[in-house]
């Protein structure tokens, strides 16, 4: 499918990256410029339609000579007509603006309308790379996550993105004006017979086989046709097989989709492509299934085609229903979730977690299945999202701290990821020997409390909390979940937490400071940069830390030289709330200083090294050369 774009006032560096956008849609680029106007088409062999003064671009069949004629006589709603969809793209030079016409269930076209000019494209992400912000409308966002709906209207998962809708023909100026004829140009639903004989045509044709009486009556129309068919039976399981691949599948489409279908049908064509031209499967109507077939087209050369949405509503498909080979029955998008529950847990508790969502996680985990595609559509969402979050900064070198009056070089030492149970000592043993090989100065050993509290089993799943009548009190006053509220009441008491969550609504910070115990303060939410149980679970305090520590050195003493252990001043266990652990002949005063502003941070280096810098010599002043001149 081709590529379309149009820009008006826009710099010429906006019409190139708008063209590098669209390079998934075809190899070559062809260009008309007018004036302020620029017309782009990228396909495999890109065409610029110039007809009595008009610059036309089309992505679709079309005979643009009788649609011009017929927009000389009857206006903008002329650009309108015939069975085959088509986007169209019309710069008119008696006109100040674009046309903009999508015929039938068409290719998609979105267009934006910002402070210096028009910009038109084929996909959304064409339009962001021209500048367009990609900011989320968060009514949209909510309408899909409580219905599933999506390009039902003309508003998009971006605030500044608009689009065309089926049918429909926009003069796109200073404002938008709507010339779609009160007749609705959409074809008419067809019985399903013709449109099961509307889909089939020679070539490579493929059946996404799934169970019921709709794919019974595909298969039994592709044996009628006797065309040659590759049946494709086994793609219903794919998903059980491994992790979903939602990153390429949101990267693909654009904007999320709405169901575990969507998914599957867009999995099945890449894994074919190359096979076949056509796909033919019996998904059920939807408004999103235009743009999932546009851009499986686009990206692999996949023609979908839904037989159903062609048909009558009532059309009774188990008429022509025919025996087929056997199906195994399509996973359920409950038992999908639960096997990336990790991930499914991840996308539901970062950024804001609702305590909805939440207790709908914890239902679906313990075999309640309602609240599956609610978490479905919220899981498509999150990796959505993470495509327009800000870029991660770059880890930031060693730091140098001074603290008993020398310079410390702090190295965070990266290790594999921790978890419940494992032996903290024997974890860290040999990556910190690695670290601190040939140490000829004082060093120091820091661990972070909260890698200990892992270890030690003192993070637990969000869903499995279950909040009281004080954490729901503390919820109100604080606005913070109420999961974590009751987390740090289960260290502390619900009295204090309430009292300290008053003294903060009346801002007396100092006196609810006094309510707040260490323990209490340790506790931490999840961290999406966080690794491991960490990134799904609120952690608590560690326990024994003075004991944890001191196996670290006993663990050290065995894996370093006698001259490296000499060296070794002492090793503890540091939180962002102070020391919780020390063992050593050092100095835990020295300690305290070396682990000011969270040198873990969210790294994946559960440990930091301390490495005293080498004492520079003291610099005598030389001595003076004697005068040659005579004293008088």
């Amino acid at each position: 499918m081709a590529g379309l774009g149009a820009l008006i006032s826009c710099p010429p560096s906006a019409a190139d990256a708008l063209a590098d956008a669209l390079a998934a849609r075809g190899s070559d680029v062809a260009r008309h410029r007018a004036g302020s106007a620029t017309l782009i088409v990228r396909a495999a062999l890109p065409i610029v339609h110039e007809l009595d003064g008009c610059v036309a671009v089309v992505d679709g069949v079309a005979e643009l000579s009788a649609l011009l004629s017929a927009y000389r006589q009857k206006g903008p709603s002329g650009l309108l007509g015939g069975p085959d969809p088509y986007a169209l793209i019309l710069r008119d030079p008696k006109r100040h603006g674009l046309m903009l016409a999508r015929n039938g269930d068409g290719p998609p076209l979105y267009y934006a309308q910002t402070v210096t000019g028009i910009l038109v494209a084929s996909e959304p992400e064409a339009l962001l790379a021209a500048g367009v912000p990609a900011v989320p409308d968060q009514q949209v966002v909510a309408d899909f996550l409580d219905t599933g709906a999506c390009d039902a209207s003309d508003r998009t998962f971006y605030t500044a993105l608009r689009r065309v809708l089926p049918g429909q023909v926009l003069a796109l100026d200073i404002e938008v004006t709507d010339h779609t004829p009160a007749v609705s140009r959409r074809p008419r639903a067809m019985s399903a017979r013709m449109a099961l004989r509307w889909a089939i045509t020679p070539g490579r044709l493929g059946v996404r086989l799934t169970q019921g009486p709709v794919s019974a009556a595909v298969y039994g129309a592709t044996e009628a046709a006797e065309i040659p068919v590759k049946v494709i039976a086994e793609s219903a399981q794919a998903p059980l097989a491994g992790k979903l691949d939602l990153a390429e599948y949101v990267a693909d489409v654009g904007e999320p989709l709405p169901d575990l279908e969507s998914y599957l049908i867009w999995d099945t064509a890449r894994r074919v492509a190359g096979e076949i031209d056509a796909l033919l499967d019996a998904a059920p109507p939807g408004t999103h299934l235009a743009r999932l077939a546009d851009r499986v087209g686009s990206r692999y050369g996949v023609e979908l085609r839904f037989p159903r949405c062609d048909a009558a509503a009532d059309a009774d498909w188990s008429e022509l229903a025919v025996s087929m080979p056997p199906v195994a029955p399509p996973p359920s998008t409950a038992d999908v979730l639960r096997r990336i529950g990790p991930d499914l847990a991840a996308s539901v508790l970062h950024g804001a977690p609702s305590v909805a969502a939440v207790g709908q996680l914890g239902a679906l985990l313990d075999g309640d299945p309602s609240a599956a595609e609610a978490l479905f559509r919220r899981h498509v969402l999150a990796y959505w999202l993470a495509r327009h979050a800000p870029a991660t900064p770059a880890e930031p070198p060693p730091d140098d701290v001074v603290a008993g009056g020398r310079t410390w070089r702090r190295t965070p030492v990266e290790t594999d990821i921790l978890q419940p149970g494992d032996p903290l000592p024997e974890k860290l043993a040999w990556y910190v020997a690695e670290t601190a090989s040939g140490a000829t100065e004082p060093w120091y050993v820091l661990v972070s409390a909260k890698a200990v509290a892992v270890t030690q089993g003192r993070v637990r799943p969000v869903w499995e909390i279950t909040p009281g009548i004080a954490a729901r009190c503390v919820s109100a006053l604080t606005g913070e979940p109420p999961w974590l509220a009751q987390s740090a009441i289960a260290y502390g008491s619900g009295s204090r937490a309430i009292m300290a969550a008053f003294c903060g609504r009346l801002r007396l910070a100092r006196l609810a400071d006094r309510f707040v115990t260490a323990p209490m303060r340790a506790v931490r939410p999840p961290r999406d940069a966080a690794a491991g149980a960490g990134r799904i679970g609120v952690t608590g305090p560690p326990r024994y830390g003075d004991d944890v520590a001191q196996e670290v050195l006993d663990t050290l003493a065995k894996v370093l030289t006698e001259a490296e252990y000499a060296q070794l001043a002492g090793c503890a266990v540091v939180g962002p709330t102070g020391l919780w652990g020390w063992a050593g002949p050092g100095t835990p005063d020295l300690v305290s200083a070396l682990g000011t502003g969270d040198p873990f941070g969210d790294r994946r280096t559960p440990v930091v090294l301390a490495f005293a810098q080498p004492l520079r010599a003291a610099r005598t002043p030389a001595g003076r050369k004697p005068s040659r001149r005579p004293r008088r």
